[in-house]
C-alpha cells in the first residue's frame, strides 16, 4: 500500500547500502502526481521544453544539513549551466528516509501530465547536473 511505502523502501535501500557500501547519493526519483487535466510547468532549456523538477527534503532528519547543502549545490550547477533552471526546494516535515545518506535526493520531475519527451529531457539535464556535482 501507498501508507508503507517509506518503510518498505527503507528496508531495500538499507540493504543496498550494505551491499553495496561505495553508493555515494541515494535517488528517491518521482513524477508528481496530479489530478487535474492540465500538464506540468515545462522551461525551454536549450530550445526544447522540459519538465519542470523540483526537490523534497525532510526538515527533520539528521542529515539534513549535509542534504540542504547537496539540493544548494545542485542549483547552483543548474543555474551556471542553465540559467533559471533550478529545482524548487520544498521541506517537508516527513519521514522520507534521507536519514540514511547526506547525499539523499528526492526529485518530483513534471507530473502525470507532462508528456514523457518533456520527463525525459528533464531527467538528462538533472543527470548531467547531479554528475557535475558528485564529481566535486
Amino acid at each position: 500500500s501507498y501508507n508503507e511505502s517509506y518503510s518498505r523502501s527503507y528496508e531495500t535501500v538499507k540493504a543496498l547500502l550494505q551491499k553495496y557500501p561505495t553508493i555515494e547519493c541515494i535517488i528517491d526519483l518521482h513524477r508528481d502526481a496530479t489530478a487535474a487535466e492540465t500538464a506540468g510547468p515545462v522551461a525551454e532549456v536549450n530550445g526544447k521544453n522540459s519538465a519542470v523538477y523540483s526537490y523534497v527534503i525532510s526538515n527533520t532528519t539528521e542529515t539534513y544539513e549535509e542534504n540542504s547543502a547537496l539540493l544548494s549545490k545542485l542549483n547552483s550547477i543548474a543555474d551556471s549551466k542553465y540559467p533559471g533552471y533550478t529545482g524548487e526546494i520544498l521541506e517537508r516535515p516527513y519521514w522520507y528516509n534521507q536519514e540514511l545518506s547526506g547525499k539523499s535526493v528526492l526529485i518530483e520531475m513534471g507530473n502525470n501530465r507532462n508528456n514523457i519527451e518533456e520527463v525525459r529531457r528533464c531527467a538528462k539535464i538533472f543527470g548531467e547536473i547531479l554528475a557535475e556535482a558528485l564529481e566535486q
